[in-house]
């Protein structure tokens, strides 16, 4: 609308020949400032020529005021499209012209003592900038008052740059109080306003504070996309930031999608010269380079390591970082040297621009420490790493992401030379920050963000458990960490939905409960058209998907049932010895990917026992697991029933080895032995199995002792994690039951019209199964067979149910339908859900693990 208004002006004033004088002059570098604005540079640069020409042509019009605001406009958009050499020139002489004009008292001159500050910052020389944004703020309180919107703009661009210095909580003051004055000047939908929401998440990202940046992100998004549009460079910024975040969070697909499209917007705003095009490459590197495709990330850094020489020259900040993620990659492929020689040029750099106390700095001493390990000079890498911690101790919190590297790296190092006293304080001291980590995400993800977080931290966790389990013997209280760990990681996606549910429903929370049955309404829809072909599909899939994590995420921050519900995640082995009866005994098995000095190719499975008399839980070291898989493989020509039974209840097969019938024994020795002797006069079992030991059924392992199972000996309760122990939903009274839902006596061949025409007349399963006449090992095909028993299971349970006047429905025969199973999801869904069927498990695929690199060693920098 302004832009038809400034044409119109421009037409009028050229058809009555008023077009060669100053405020048609005026006029023209009004339309350049609002292409400019809204990002199209080349159109603005003409406009700004244009009017240019015409002030030079005269002394008069040189050192007038409106001369003087054109030039310092031009100067910002020189600035924009990082002709920082021009942009100082036409900055230092508005400021000159506005001088001679009216004075330094003048809004103008103020406003160009600003943007001389950003100039400066952009090429990293944070002292000048300093020095201007203090001079422009304290002008803006002289001349229009500590609560205007141009102080408050002021305030933040100072802000930034204190952050830029690392001086990170002067920083957030200051931002936090030019906002208020932003929203009692500007309002909340003012593109400024978006621009300090998004520096202030960038602060809270750089302090690890996930749980706040994220709101702040998200808000300044959305008032961009409102106001600037979607094709405007600061959109593109917006979506790199939340990219960087995603990334961090281990939501790569979502990282990937973000900074792809924000490259593309950038270079179609900007052009591929500009600093802020680099920034975006060097982060769309870092997300290739967490993914492991390392071909893409190389190629990626070095154009933005090129343009960055190109564009701010070898002598700055962005270029040291462009050389540390470069050299990164080059360690990961084996260019070793290569790397090394990047990393000390990256450190003198960085030395020489922002100095020994600036974060980093650690990050380039972090690096060049990890290069020593892998060669084996822990003499020299130790040193460094101390270094680098004791940095990062004075610029961040210790519950900061980045203190655990520093701990871990650190650790490691101590570990690898034997020096397991030195190395256990600093892992206790990382595996807290975790844990933390952990609690903290938990407070604001959706389910699905959950089980990408940990996997994002999984290789520290594995870590942790790995020097655990090797220094058991000698410090036995080791084992508590190793608890702790499994009772913070496992089930805990699973079990935070359940209690959320439970929390959310039974809280006089209106809004709460208003967004709970939205993400159900959205979950139901999804489970429907999850349960239909691709082709039949809605076209909006994945808009209900971010819809439904949008707003789980949301009832995260607003419930507060649900913030008393994750209370109960905090969880640690004290509370669940507390919980034991003398005669129980709690085992937590743990599964992880070995780390010895350096990952191996081995994962191990360890015990931890926790009884009610011990000082601390036990680890038992077990098996590897390629142990069990020795176990669990089968014969090609063995159908899955045979082998089942083989394996539990002792049956000779057809063809099958003596070796092969004797393994359910090897299972319960490899598995159940080890831990025997700690049993003592155990009634009860709690326990929660780990990786390949879901596959197996506890209860019915052989013990070799007079055809006894183990649930024989001991009554086994099998649970998610032991942590529900000290739940007090656990020894509270059970709530009466609402509602079920049954499924058995399955009819699993619909493909057979005379079975469904048999099924119709037949009532009872003794019939049923005659009917069928067919061995109780069928396997046509991948076909199931009929299973005895579970008929007449649904029907015993109904009419216990029924008795109780609980309502129940069954599901049975050509009934029992996935479709109708899928249903069950979403608002109203059933108490209890029963099935009766077979039990399998699909073969794990062979998905090729990424390198374990950024948890224990490297560090990437994002912009």
């Amino acid at each position: 609308e302004a832009e038809t208004y400034f044409l119109r002006a421009i037409k009028i004033l050229e058809s009555t020949g008023n077009n060669e004088n100053v405020f048609f002059y005026d006029v023209i570098g009004g339309l350049a400032s609002l292409y400019d604005l809204k990002g199209d540079y080349k159109n603005a640069m003409k406009l700004y020529e244009k009017a240019t020409v015409f002030f030079e042509s005269s002394e008069e019009y040189q050192l007038s005021k409106s001369y003087g605001i054109l030039v310092g406009n031009y100067a910002g958009l020189y600035n924009r499209i990082s002709d920082y050499d021009k942009a100082i020139k036409l900055y230092n002489k508005a400021l000159s012209i506005i001088e001679k004009n009216k004075g330094r008292e003048q809004n103008e001159y103020g406003s160009f003592l600003n943007n001389l500050a950003l100039v400066y910052q952009e090429l990293g020389l944070y002292e000048k900038a300093h020095l201007f944004c203090l001079k422009s703020t304290a002008h803006a309180a002289k001349t229009m008052g500590e609560s205007s919107g141009e102080y408050a703009i002021r305030m933040g661009n100072l802000a930034n740059v204190k952050q830029e210095m690392g001086q990170t909580d002067q920083a957030l003051k200051l931002y936090e109080e030019s906002l208020v004055i932003l929203e009692n000047t500007f309002g909340k939908t003012h593109h400024i306003y978006a621009t300090h929401l998004n520096n202030i998440a960038g602060l809270y990202a750089e302090k690890g504070q996930f749980d706040k940046s994220i709101p702040f992100y998200n808000e300044a998004l959305e008032i961009t996309e409102k106001v600037l549009g979607k094709t405007h460079p600061d959109f593109s910024t917006r979506l790199n930031n939340i990219a960087t975040v995603c990334e961090k969070l281990g939501q790569l697909e979502k990282a990937l999608e973000f900074s792809n499209q924000a490259l593309e917007i950038k270079e179609k705003s900007i052009g591929k010269n500009h600093s802020d095009y680099a920034n975006n490459l060097n982060n769309l590197a870092g997300i290739y380079k967490s993914l492991g495709q390392y071909d893409n990330a190389l190629n990626l850094y070095i154009q933005s390591k090129e343009i960055t020489e190109k564009v701010l020259g070898k002598n700055h900040p962005d270029y040291s970082t462009r050389l540390n993620n470069l050299a990164t990659v080059y360690q990961i492929i084996g260019e070793c040297d290569k790397a090394f020689q990047l990393f000390l040029e990256s450190k003198e750099i960085t030395e020489k621009t922002l100095g020994k106390e600036h974060p980093d700095y650690a990050i380039r001493l972090n690096n060049i420490a990890k290069w020593y390990c892998e060669n084996r000079e822990y003499e020299k890498a130790i040193p460094l790493y101390l270094e680098a911690l004791e940095n990062t101790q004075k610029n961040y919190e210790n519950a900061h992401p980045t203190y655990a590297i520093r701990l871990n790296n650190l650790s490691s190092a101590y570990q690898k030379i034997g020096q397991y006293d030195k190395a256990l304080p600093l892992y206790q001291e990382a595996l807290e920050n975790t844990l933390g980590q952990i609690d903290q995400a938990f407070s604001f993800m959706s389910e699905n963000e959950k089980e990408q977080f940990v996997k994002t931290i999984g290789f520290n966790i594995e870590a942790y458990q790995s020097f655990f389990k090797q220094y058991a013997n000698q410090k036995t209280e080791v084992a508590t960490h190793a608890y702790d760990i499994e009772l913070a990681t496992k089930g805990m996606i699973l079990q935070s939905g359940i209690y959320s549910r439970k929390a959310i429903l039974n809280s006089g929370d209106s809004a709460s409960k208003a967004k709970f049955e939205e993400w159900s309404l959205l979950r139901a829809i999804l489970a429907k058209q999850y349960s239909l072909p691709l082709a039949e599909r809605r076209s909006d899939v994945k808009e209900l998907e971010e819809k439904a994590e949008k707003a789980e995420a949301t009832l995260s921050r607003i419930s507060t049932e649900f913030q008393k519900e994750r209370q109960a995640q905090q969880i640690r082995w004290q509370q669940v010895q507390k919980a034991l009866k003398p005669n129980e005994l709690a085992i937590e098995f743990a599964a992880f990917n070995y780390h010895n000095g350096k990952w191996t190719d081995s994962v191990m499975y360890v015990a931890l026992l926790l009884r009610k008399h011990d000082k601390y839980p036990l680890l038992i070291p077990l098996f590897e697991e390629k142990q069990l898989d020795a176990l669990l493989s089968k014969n090609e020509d063995t159908g899955d029933q045979a082998f089942v039974s083989a394996l539990y209840r002792g049956v000779e097969v057809l063809g099958m080895s003596t070796k092969k019938r004797n393994q359910g024994k090897a299972l319960y020795d490899l598995i159940w032995k080890p831990i025997v002797p700690y049993l003592d006069e155990t009634q009860n079992v709690y326990f929660a199995p780990s990786g390949k030991l879901h596959q197996i059924a506890f209860a019915a392992l052989p013990t070799g002792k007079d055809s006894a199972l183990l649930s024989d000996h001991y009554n086994l309760q099998q649970l998610s994690t032991t942590a529900v122990l000290a739940r007090n939903e656990w020894e509270s009274q059970p709530k009466p039951i609402q509602n079920a839902v049954l499924f058995g006596g399955i009819q699993y061949d619909l493909n057979s019209k005379e079975w469904v025409a048999e099924a119709q007349k037949i009532q009872t399963e003794k019939d049923l199964w005659a009917s069928r006449s067919l061995p109780e090992d069928l396997d046509r095909g991948g076909s199931w067979s009929f299973l005895p028993g579970t008929l007449q299971e649904v029907e015993s349970i109904a009419s216990l149910f029924k008795s109780h006047h609980v309502p129940c429905q069954e599901f049975k025969a050509s009934h029992a339908l996935e479709e109708v199973f899928k249903q069950q999801s979403g608002i109203g869904s059933p108490e209890v859900l029963h099935i009766a069927t077979h039990g399998f498990f699909f073969p794990d695929p062979n998905v090729e693990k990424p390198e374990h690199v950024n948890s224990l060693g490297q560090e990437n920098q994002l912009v």
